[in-house]
């Protein structure tokens, strides 16, 4: 009897420094009234059994820790497990839901628990909850930006955040006119807004500092047409609109043309023909035609002639910025010329 009576709290003890030992290994709060229950003389292994399964995590017959199903889709370009890329706006949701309680055991989901139900490597995790609080700060000036996969992350090339949008609407309005918008155009405007964008450019910059300016808008260029929808585009049809007005201005060229003809044939007459002492020349306009006829030869031996040839005001631009998915670039030409 001594010997069956002495055996049954010891099984207990070694059951409740097993229970104790692996709850410590798995990083998981011992409870007292559990280690109370396990060196009770009168509790049996069943007991134990039952009670550690109540205070148990893992509710999965795998032996797995359960974990709450994401709200959110999963959204990645790339390759699951190799190298890829995330909007912002998932790396947002993927932070919060590392913060979510799982119902098994009312601990947070971790780090590691994120990584295993999206299928982000845990380092991505830890860097974008380090990111958390300057990426909502960027999408809340910018919403625009939570489809994006990255931002500026500080320094100068962040200062051309408050100038995007009006670089965006003047390139909008560029091509409702059919005007041409390539990179220098894009270069001039942003400074013109933004002098100090990325770092700025000033007008007798060097060699090195220019080339270093070019560098750092070509990276951040194709960042800004994948923020804002725009494609380079080469042109599909070039036109130019007549300027404003062009019909008046043509009569009146004809106009001036005969005008000066007509007087200039009134003098060739009165030099032909002088005019008695107490008349007045005859002017051309009160010529007849046959004294028009007569003065015609030498009024045309003085008009000059030229050869047409073509004088190109403006270079339209090979490519353009133009909407994704757009059917057509279409560039027009002569509106500055025009005023319009």
């Amino acid at each position: 009897m001594s010997e069956g009576a002495s055996a049954g709290p010891a099984d207990a003890s070694q059951a409740s420094q097993a229970s104790q030992a692996s709850q410590a290994s798995a990083g998981r709060p011992f409870s007292s009234d559990q280690g109370a229950a396990a060196t009770d003389p009168k509790a049996t292994g069943e007991a134990i059994d039952e009670m550690l399964a109540a205070n148990d995590p893992v509710e999965s017959s795998n032996g797995k820790r359960a974990y709450p199903e994401p709200n959110f889709p999963i959204e990645r370009s790339g390759a699951v497990g190799g190298k890829g890329s995330y909007p912002i706006r998932f790396k947002l949701k993927a932070a919060a839901y590392t913060r979510e309680i799982c119902p098994c055991d009312g601990q947070p989901v971790g780090n590691n628990g994120g990584a295993k139900v999206l299928q982000v490597p845990r380092k991505r995790i830890i860097e974008w909850l380090k990111q958390e609080e300057q990426l909502r700060e960027k999408v809340s000036a910018n919403p625009k930006l939570s489809k994006a996969k990255q931002v500026p992350s500080g320094g100068k090339a962040s200062t051309v955040d408050a100038a995007e949008q009006a670089l965006v609407d003047y390139i909008n309005e560029q091509r409702k006119q059919h005007r041409g918008c390539g990179n220098r155009e894009v270069i001039n405007k942003l400074l013109q807004l933004k002098p100090d964008a990325l770092g700025g450019m000033p007008a007798n910059a060097k060699p090195e500092e220019a080339l270093a300016f070019k560098i750092k808008f070509n990276s951040w260029y194709q960042q800004f047409r994948k923020r804002n929808g725009f494609s380079i585009r080469r042109r599909t049809s070039v036109g130019q609109k007549l300027p404003k007005g062009y019909e008046g201005t043509a009569w009146a060229t004809v106009m001036n043309l005969r005008e000066a003809l007509v007087q200039r044939a009134g003098a060739i007459h009165a030099r032909r023909n002088p005019p008695a002492p107490d008349e007045s020349p005859i002017k051309g306009e009160d010529l007849t035609c046959e004294q028009l006829a007569s003065v015609e030869a030498e009024v045309f031996e003085e008009l000059g002639n030229m050869d047409q040839t073509p004088v190109q005001h403006e270079m339209p631009v090979e490519t353009t910025l133009e909407k994704t998915g757009a059917k057509d670039a279409r560039i027009s030409t002569g509106d500055a010329l025009s005023g319009g």
